[in-house]
């Protein structure tokens, strides 16, 4: 179970034997059994505000400053950095996630998302803000399973894109006159 621990920058990795009875609340890290923390080496220098994990247990930690995410060893140690290719991506309410073979960082301020491989070269960069089928209003959480469906936060829906960033299809999110997804 990765944690990302967005007031102290940095990352709680806990093994599998978490304990499942009562849990955990309240308290900080020193409050947690010591056999439930594994080293996580590397200090992360801003907030971590999302992580994914790639093949192999890289961690991929998006970080609030900066509007970039890093790269991380199973022990730890920085491997290397994803960098928006526009430039201009912002990291705060965004989201990150990988899976078959890709990392997908969502923008929700540029209303986009960028494309990596999991060795960190930058690919490509796809949506716009707009309400069309496509487009994008403030992307959120993301889920890799054969595409990527986005959550489509600021126009209450659900979309899904091939791995290679074209439009598939739209599911509405709006059960009623209010919610919101």
């Amino acid at each position: 179970l990765y944690v990302t621990d967005t007031g102290n920058n940095r990352v709680h990795v806990l093994k599998a034997e978490f304990p499942s009875t009562g849990g955990v609340t309240g308290g900080t890290a020193k409050n947690l059994p010591r056999a439930i923390l594994q080293p996580f080496d590397s200090p992360i220098n801003s907030a971590a505000v999302d992580i994914a994990i790639g093949h192999g247990g890289i961690m991929f930690v998006l970080e609030e400053e900066g509007a970039k995410a890093k790269a991380y060893s199973r022990r730890g140690a920085e491997k290397f950095t994803l960098t928006p290719g526009d430039g201009e991506s912002k990291a705060a309410g965004s989201r990150i996630v990988a899976g078959e073979g890709r990392v997908y960082i969502s923008d929700v301020q540029n209303n986009n998302i960028s494309t990596y491989d999991e060795n960190g070269k930058f690919l490509f960069t796809f949506g716009a803000k707009g309400k069309a089928p496509g487009k994008l209003s403030s992307p959120g959480g993301m889920v890799v399973s054969g595409k990527l469906y986005v959550a489509d936060t600021g126009n209450d829906r659900v979309q899904a894109f091939s791995l290679d960033g074209v439009y598939l299809d739209t599911q509405s999110a709006r059960a009623s006159g209010r919610e919101r997804v």
